[in-house]
Protein backbone atom coordinates (compact mmCIF):
# COMPACT_ATOMS: atom_id res chain seq x y z
CA UNK A 1 0.00 0.00 0.00
CA UNK A 2 1.51 3.48 -1.15
CA UNK A 3 0.99 6.11 1.72
CA UNK A 4 -0.71 9.17 1.50
CA UNK A 5 2.49 10.90 2.06
CA UNK A 6 4.02 9.36 -0.75
CA UNK A 7 0.99 9.93 -3.46
CA UNK A 8 0.80 13.82 -2.17
CA UNK A 9 4.67 13.69 -2.72
CA UNK A 10 4.24 12.43 -6.34
CA UNK A 11 1.17 14.93 -7.06
CA UNK A 12 3.91 17.89 -6.34
CA UNK A 13 6.17 16.54 -8.69
CA UNK A 14 3.88 16.48 -11.03
CA UNK A 15 2.74 19.88 -10.63
CA UNK A 16 6.45 20.99 -10.62
CA UNK A 17 6.27 19.38 -14.02
CA UNK A 18 3.24 21.45 -15.20
CA UNK A 19 5.22 24.53 -14.41
CA UNK A 20 7.89 23.31 -16.65
CA UNK A 21 5.57 22.61 -19.25
CA UNK A 22 4.29 26.08 -18.81
CA UNK A 23 7.66 27.79 -19.46
CA UNK A 24 7.57 25.82 -22.29
CA UNK A 25 4.58 27.06 -23.82
CA UNK A 26 5.70 30.34 -23.41
CA UNK A 27 9.02 29.39 -24.76
CA UNK A 28 7.39 28.17 -27.98
CA UNK A 29 4.97 31.83 -28.22
CA UNK A 30 8.41 33.34 -28.00
CA UNK A 31 9.61 30.93 -31.03
CA UNK A 32 6.63 32.11 -32.84
CA UNK A 33 7.01 35.22 -32.78
CA UNK A 34 10.43 35.39 -33.47
CA UNK A 35 9.72 33.44 -36.68
CA UNK A 36 6.48 35.63 -37.14
CA UNK A 37 9.07 39.01 -37.07
CA UNK A 38 11.46 36.86 -39.43
CA UNK A 39 9.14 36.37 -41.85
CA UNK A 40 7.81 40.26 -42.18
CA UNK A 41 9.02 42.26 -45.12
CA UNK A 42 11.77 44.76 -45.05
CA UNK A 43 13.79 42.13 -41.90
CA UNK A 44 16.72 43.58 -40.43
CA UNK A 45 18.17 40.98 -38.41
CA UNK A 46 20.79 42.65 -36.44
CA UNK A 47 18.97 45.85 -35.16
CA UNK A 48 16.09 43.33 -34.20
CA UNK A 49 14.81 42.07 -31.01
CA UNK A 50 14.38 38.88 -32.57
CA UNK A 51 18.31 38.26 -32.20
CA UNK A 52 17.66 37.88 -28.58
CA UNK A 53 14.28 36.25 -28.62
CA UNK A 54 15.09 33.23 -30.96
CA UNK A 55 18.03 32.04 -29.20
CA UNK A 56 17.04 32.41 -26.02
CA UNK A 57 12.97 30.79 -26.96
CA UNK A 58 15.07 27.69 -28.31
CA UNK A 59 17.28 27.43 -25.02
CA UNK A 60 14.18 27.53 -22.86
CA UNK A 61 12.89 24.57 -25.06
CA UNK A 62 15.42 22.22 -25.39
CA UNK A 63 15.75 22.94 -21.43
CA UNK A 64 12.03 22.25 -20.61
CA UNK A 65 10.80 19.48 -23.08
CA UNK A 66 11.62 17.27 -20.62
CA UNK A 67 8.91 18.17 -18.57
CA UNK A 68 6.60 17.29 -21.37
CA UNK A 69 7.46 13.25 -20.71
CA UNK A 70 7.57 13.38 -16.88
CA UNK A 71 4.47 15.44 -16.28
CA UNK A 72 3.16 12.12 -18.64
CA UNK A 73 4.66 9.62 -16.57
CA UNK A 74 3.41 10.91 -13.04
CA UNK A 75 0.29 11.45 -14.71
CA UNK A 76 0.10 7.71 -15.82
CA UNK A 77 1.25 6.48 -12.05
CA UNK A 78 -1.12 8.48 -10.38
CA UNK A 79 -4.46 7.66 -13.11
CA UNK A 80 -3.53 3.96 -13.33
CA UNK A 81 -2.03 3.47 -9.31
CA UNK A 82 0.76 1.85 -10.71
CA UNK A 83 3.32 1.23 -8.14
CA UNK A 84 6.12 -1.01 -7.63
CA UNK A 85 8.78 -2.16 -4.74
CA UNK A 86 12.21 -2.34 -5.21
CA UNK A 87 14.28 -3.97 -2.85
CA UNK A 88 17.91 -4.53 -2.68
CA UNK A 89 21.48 -3.17 -1.32
CA UNK A 90 21.55 0.54 -1.88
CA UNK A 91 24.36 2.56 -2.82
CA UNK A 92 24.44 6.16 -3.44
CA UNK A 93 25.69 8.78 -5.73
CA UNK A 94 25.89 12.55 -6.46
CA UNK A 95 25.65 13.82 -10.16
CA UNK A 96 25.94 16.87 -11.36
CA UNK A 97 23.13 18.42 -13.55
CA UNK A 98 23.59 20.05 -16.87
CA UNK A 99 25.22 23.89 -16.85
CA UNK A 100 27.09 26.48 -14.83
CA UNK A 101 24.21 26.27 -11.91
CA UNK A 102 23.06 22.89 -11.95
CA UNK A 103 22.78 21.19 -8.44
CA UNK A 104 24.26 18.10 -7.59
CA UNK A 105 21.67 15.24 -7.97
CA UNK A 106 21.63 12.50 -5.40
CA UNK A 107 20.99 9.07 -7.23
CA UNK A 108 20.30 5.73 -5.23
CA UNK A 109 21.01 2.70 -7.00
CA UNK A 110 19.62 -0.60 -5.89
CA UNK A 111 20.87 -3.99 -8.27
CA UNK A 112 20.45 -2.44 -12.19
CA UNK A 113 17.78 -0.10 -11.08
CA UNK A 114 18.65 3.70 -10.36
CA UNK A 115 16.68 6.45 -8.65
CA UNK A 116 16.98 10.06 -8.38
CA UNK A 117 16.10 10.67 -5.02
CA UNK A 118 15.36 13.88 -3.00
CA UNK A 119 18.39 15.21 -0.24
CA UNK A 120 16.14 14.40 2.42
CA UNK A 121 15.86 10.94 1.60
CA UNK A 122 19.78 10.59 0.42
CA UNK A 123 20.37 12.09 4.48
CA UNK A 124 17.85 8.53 5.22
CA UNK A 125 20.03 5.82 3.53
CA UNK A 126 23.74 5.11 3.56
CA UNK A 127 25.30 2.51 1.17
CA UNK A 128 25.68 -1.30 2.27
CA UNK A 129 22.28 -0.72 3.82
CA UNK A 130 19.16 -3.15 2.76
CA UNK A 131 16.57 -1.10 1.53
CA UNK A 132 12.84 -1.08 -0.24
CA UNK A 133 12.22 1.31 -2.60
CA UNK A 134 8.45 2.06 -3.24
CA UNK A 135 8.60 3.76 -6.53
CA UNK A 136 5.64 5.00 -9.73
CA UNK A 137 6.18 2.19 -12.45
CA UNK A 138 5.91 4.33 -15.14
CA UNK A 139 8.08 7.57 -13.96
CA UNK A 140 10.13 6.26 -11.32
CA UNK A 141 9.76 8.49 -8.91
CA UNK A 142 10.27 7.33 -5.29
CA UNK A 143 7.55 7.54 -2.88
CA UNK A 144 8.70 6.19 -0.17
CA UNK A 145 11.98 4.71 1.44
CA UNK A 146 12.23 1.76 4.16
CA UNK A 147 15.29 0.35 5.34
CA UNK A 148 15.24 -3.62 5.97
CA UNK A 149 15.90 -4.55 9.66
CA UNK A 150 19.16 -6.56 10.04
CA UNK A 151 18.06 -10.30 11.38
Amino acid sequence: MVSVEGIAKLKAWRQRQAFGLMGLGLALVGLSVALGLWALPGFAFFINPVVILLPLSLIWIWALWPCLGRYQKAAKDLSNGTYMRTSGVASLRQTGGVGLLAPKRHMLDIGDKSFEISAAFAQSVSSGQSVIVTHGLASNFVLDIASLAKA
